[in-house]
C-alpha cells in the first residue's frame, strides 16, 4: 500500500483521522513518533520557520522543498497545504504535478483570493473567489494528477469569511462535483458548533 492510498483509506475508514501541522522534517518525524495518522505540511508553519507572515510570500518551490523532506523522513502520509494553488488553473495544474511527483500523498487548496491572508489573523481580508472559478481549479488538479489515489482536498473558507452555512454547503457541493475527494471546512469560532453543524448538514 502506498502512502497516498493509505491516506485515502484513513479518511474513509475512521470516524476521525488526526494530522498535525509541521514546518520541517524534524517536526514530521516527531509527529510520526507521537502516533498521529498523517502530517499536514502547513504553509503557516513553513512560513513561520522562514520568519514571514502566512500571506503567500514564499514560493511554491520553498513549500515543496520543506514538504519533500517531511515525506522522505517519515512512513506516514504527508498532506500538502497548497494555499490558493499559487494562481489560476494553470498554476494549480503545474503545482499538482510537482507535488505528486515528489511522492507526497495529496494536496489541499482553498477558495480565497490570491495572495491570501492567514485565516486567523485579526482584521485580515478574507475575500473568496467565485465558486465556479475555484471548481475549475479543482478540476485542473484532478485532471493532471498521475494516479487517482493522490488526494485532492478542497478547502472552503466560507465560514472564515462570515458567509452562511448554506453558502458554505453550496460551495462544498460544487467542489465535490468538480472532483474533490475531500472537503476541509474551517472556522475561527472558539466553539466547535459551527463546524459540527456543517458536518451534520453535509
Amino acid at each position: 500500500m502506498t502512502k497516498a492510498s493509505s491516506l485515502k483509506g484513513l479518511l474513509c475508514s475512521r470516524p476521525c483521522a488526526v494530522g498535525v501541522g509541521a514546518r520541517d522534517a524534524l517536526d514530521a518525524r516527531l509527529i510520526e513518533l507521537a502516533g498521529f495518522d498523517f502530517v499536514w505540511a502547513s504553509s503557516f508553519c513553513i512560513s513561520a520557520a522562514h520568519c514571514v507572515p502566512d500571506a503567500s510570500i514564499l514560493s511554491m518551490t520553498q513549500y515543496l522543498d520543506a514538504a519533500r523532506s517531511m515525506n522522505e523522513s517519515t512512513q506516514i502520509p504527508v498532506l500538502f497545504d497548497a494555499d490558493t494553488g499559487y494562481g489560476g488553473t494553470e498554476h494549480v495544474a503545474y503545482a499538482t504535478k510537482r507535488i505528486a511527483g515528489a511522492g507526497i500523498s495529496g494536496l489541499c487548496i482553498e477558495d480565497k483570493c490570491f495572495p491570501k491572508q492567514s485565516s486567523l489573523l485579526p482584521g485580515a481580508s478574507h475575500a473568496l473567489i467565485r465558486p465556479e472559478e475555484f471548481a475549475a481549479k479543482i478540476k485542473a488538479a484532478v485532471d493532471v494528477r498521475p494516479k487517482s489515489e493522490f488526494l485532492i482536498m478542497a478547502r472552503t473558507e466560507s465560514l472564515i469569511a462570515g458567509l452562511s452555512q448554506n453558502e458554505a454547503l453550496d460551495r462544498g457541493y460544487s467542489y465535490q462535483e468538480a472532483g474533490a475527494d475531500a472537503l476541509l471546512v474551517h472556522s475561527k469560532s472558539s466553539s466547535p458548533e459551527e463546524v459540527l453543524g456543517f458536518a451534520q448538514a453535509w
